[in-house]
């Protein structure tokens, strides 16, 4: 699919995602549905950020050593783990209680919210345990994250990626 058809979709679709996340907050009375995140809202960091993102629980749960040694190497790095999920979410507000690790929904894949997101983020290096389909939101971020040059990792289970100019930074590494 082009990524014209994909971003119609996106559009069209990001309505339906938004209404079943606020049936499901209200079903489970969790309120998870976090809408200002969804679109890319939030706090601005105060600077560069470290930026993990786990769409659910798994992952979120095999990011914990990763922020830890993060956490160990770069003390005062800012940290920023995302999820899509509002059960991730839940299980990184528990995992990441002490941690001083922000947390936060990756936003909707539409182009408006993925730049919100980064503007106020200021992602150095992306780390993503799991992707799903926001081809915007990747596209975004390896213009956005490589202008300094900085590596977006993919670390899933059957491989590691690098994206973009941080491929040749790791390959060196």
């Amino acid at each position: 699919m082009s990524l014209g058809l994909y971003r119609i979709a996106t559009w069209l679709l990001a309505p339906l995602f938004l209404l079943q996340l606020a049936w499901r907050a209200r079903i489970e009375r969790s309120g998870a549905i976090d809408l200002a995140a969804r679109l890319g809202f939030g706090s601005k960091l105060a600077g560069p950020s470290i930026w993990l993102h786990a769409v659910s629980v798994g992952e979120v749960q095999a990011a914990a050593p990763l922020v830890l040694a993060l956490r160990e190497r770069y003390p005062h790095a800012l940290i920023v783990v995302t999820c899509i999920t509002p059960t991730g979410m839940a299980h990184a507000r528990r995992l990441f209680a002490d941690q001083n690790v922000t947390l936060r929904f990756l936003p909707l894949d539409l182009p408006g919210a993925v730049r919100r997101f980064l503007d106020r983020v200021q992602p150095q290096v992306g780390i993503v345990l799991e992707t799903e389909i926001c081809r915007d939101c990747f596209t975004s971020v390896v213009s956005v994250v490589f202008r300094s040059f900085s590596p977006v990792l993919d670390c899933r289970r059957d491989r590691l990626r690098v994206f973009g100019a941080g491929a040749a930074w790791c390959s060196r590494a």
